[in-house]
């Protein structure tokens, strides 16, 4: 197809919830030879990010999320300048303030503009005033994380032929089997045939930490020789981690990453399994696709989208909602114990990546929908 000009719009400035995913989007779309912009609120981490990818940052809108009705208003006039200096020929929403911004910018400008409107979260929220308006008039396509998203309530008014699924994707490339975990391990103290847990989250309420950490004492103390590899975000919950595993005898055994010293692949390939319990900010559950990618199996929450991810590899691997320390304890004991089928698994987790989650696949379903809305 012709090159496209778009131009995303994500009102954040922090590397986190759907920052990510957006800027491979935005990478792997100019590597199919598109003229990409992308708008964000700029001054943290979510820039430096950007600039470090080299993407093209737009300049001249202010998209802050704080209550500022003259801001907001000048930034709608700014957009449709900038739609029109620019000769952008979609533009893509990722968040709902960024979403309203677009529409009315369309409609006060009179601009032709198809709008499309990426969720990044799973789940069925509350209505909400103005919704359809938001889904109807300002929006000519809706793209979802999965299949399950179709049957959300707030779709209820919108036809099916502008509900598209498109699952997030992963760099098969950067995350795959022959990554080495040896030089994370030997950094950390891990010996190189000890098996290893993982558990990739912020460390916050809300992301399965009470479960996780009380299973893992659990495991330890039946499984003296299995260590743990928990990284997220640092808080005041990664003292309290390290109270109960200290506890229970095992803090020489678990080693918390809060930043990002090591190659994030590698530390993922240091990992012999991996639990996740419940979705964060970003719904395409990115860790699962990670730890998937580079072959390792996955204990998951039956929460989001992990039954679609994960369900297909071995439904043994899927988690009840709610479920008890004692069953994950169980669950990770069964793999720890079982090498092969540990890497049975993973394999089986990989070609499930590679056939439906790579990065590739993402952007030529995104570009095709591009396509069919613009009609180049």
């Amino acid at each position: 197809m012709p090159s496209l000009t778009i131009l995303h719009l994500l009102t954040s400035d922090r590397w986190t919830g759907a920052a990510q995913p957006v800027c491979s989007l935005v990478q792997g779309l100019r590597g199919r030879g598109h003229r990409v912009l992308l708008g964000i609120v700029a001054g943290k981490s979510l820039e430096r990010h950007c600039r470090e990818m080299g993407l093209d940052l737009v300049e001249g809108l202010n998209l802050s999320r704080r209550f500022s009705p003259i801001k907001h208003w000048v930034d709608k006039g700014a957009l449709a300048d900038l739609v029109r200096s620019e000769g952008v020929d979609l533009l893509h929403c990722h968040l709902s303030h960024d979403h309203w911004l677009a529409g009315i910018a369309r409609e006060l400008h009179r601009l032709t503009t198809p709008i499309v409107r990426t969720l990044h979260r799973v789940g069925d929220p509350r209505r909400q005033l103005g919704e359809r308006l938001l889904w109807g008039r300002f929006t000519d396509a809706v793209v979802v994380l999965a299949e399950s998203c179709r049957h959300e309530r707030r779709f209820a008014n919108l036809s099916p032929d502008r509900l598209h699924v498109i699952h997030g994707g992963v760099d098969i490339e950067q995350f795959h089997p022959r990554v080495p975990g040896i030089r994370v391990r030997e950094s950390l103290g891990i010996p190189p045939q000890a098996p290893v847990a993982g558990m990739i989250a912020h460390f916050k309420a809300g992301r399965g930490w009470r479960t996780a950490v009380p299973a893992f004492a659990e495991v330890h103390r039946r499984n003296p020789g299995v260590h743990f590899l928990l990284a997220g975000g640092h808080s005041r919950l990664v003292k309290w981690i390290r109270a109960e595993m200290e506890a229970a005898g095992c803090l020489a055994q678990t080693h918390i990453l809060t930043d990002r010293r090591h190659p994030w692949p590698e530390v993922l390939a240091a990992m012999d399994l991996s639990v996740w319990l419940a979705p964060g900010s970003e719904g395409s559950a990115r860790a699962v696709l990670e730890v998937m990618a580079t072959g390792r199996p996955v204990l998951a929450g039956a929460l989001g989208v992990a039954p679609e991810v994960v369900g297909p590899v071995d439904e043994s691997l899927l988690l009840p909602a709610g479920v008890t320390a004692a069953q994950l304890a169980e669950a990770v004991e069964n793999l720890v114990r079982d090498p092969a089928r540990r890497m049975a698994l993973g394999e089986s987790a990989r070609a499930r990546i590679v056939e439906h989650y790579a990065l590739a696949r993402q952007v030529m379903e995104t570009e095709d929908l591009y396509g069919r809305l613009t009609g180049l």
